[in-house]
């Protein structure tokens, strides 16, 4: 048995997702607990990551685990189910055949969080040539596989021969959120200027489901917000905010924030 202790960093309590090899070579684990003995589920993925969700993590603290190993080879706990979905107590997703996002489900609050009247598909890439836009065009039909393991589903959407070869989308069980994980591939992105201008760039369209009733928008300053969202994450400190070219939309009962694409060219770290 060999301890495992996932610190928080943060100022607020915290639950996510930890991931590790396991701690010796040539072991594989198999059991997680916590300091009280509570078994806590876990995943094996591919790469013999272990993969675990650790609850209520303290705020400026941490949480101790117990890992069991034996001797062994590591095997995956994610096993292959057929369609194009994902499903767990708190979230539904379906994607359509393209890869694309044609629902994302807040089953708790009996919500679709994706608007399907949008201009583009939910997840969709959109390359810009100055003011032109035109759709990523991909050779191959994309693939789409689903595996779920004990407390995990995963899909992942694979488009062979394109500037945008793979979207990963994961659903933890105990978890209050859907990852989305999106790979881009420069070398096969065209080159910029080639169509006589100097200002290429790629967007993803992520149209949620927001009702333009009770619609406030929060405008960013150029090292501040104006006004924080009314739920700007919960317990977090509010005198030490800093942004950059960021846009809030919210309609009290959940926000988006968008960030313009300059702001990951002028925000360097350390930055106040």
């Amino acid at each position: 048995t060999l301890p495992l202790v996932v610190y928080n960093g943060l100022s607020w309590e915290r639950t996510d997702v930890v991931r590790f090899k396991p701690p010796v070579e040539h072991a594989r684990v198999t059991s997680i607990k916590t300091s009280a003995g509570t078994p806590v589920p876990f995943d094996v993925d591919e790469s013999g990551n272990v993969i675990f969700v650790a609850k209520a993590v303290p705020s400026m603290g941490y949480a101790t685990f117990e890992v069991l190993t034996t001797p062994g080879q590591a095997a995956t706990t994610l096993k292959p189910v057929a369609g194009r979905s994902a499903e767990n107590a708190r979230f539904a997703v379906d994607l359509n055949a393209d890869g694309t996002i044609r629902s994302i489900r807040d089953k708790s609050a009996n919500r679709e969080l994706v608007n399907t009247r949008g201009e583009r598909q939910f997840n969709d890439l959109l390359r810009v040539e100055g003011s032109d836009a035109s759709a990523v065009s991909y050779p191959v039909t994309p693939r789409i596989f689903v595996k779920k393991g004990a407390q995990m589903t995963e899909i992942t959407v694979m488009r062979e021969r394109s500037s945008f070869p793979l979207s990963r989308i994961t659903i933890y069980d105990g978890l209050d959120r859907v990852d989305l994980r999106n790979e881009l591939d420069p070398n096969a992105m065209p080159f910029p200027g080639g169509s006589g201008n100097w200002s290429d760039s790629y967007y993803f369209a992520f149209p949620f489901n927001l009702s333009k009733d009770g619609l406030k928008v929060m405008r960013g300053g150029q090292r501040y917000f104006d006004r924080l969202p009314d739920d700007y994450l919960p317990g977090a400190r509010k005198d030490s905010v800093s942004t950059q070219h960021l846009f809030g939309f919210t309609d009290g009962r959940a926000s988006v924030l968008i960030a313009h694409r300059q702001a990951f060219h002028w925000a360097y770290p350390g930055y106040v």
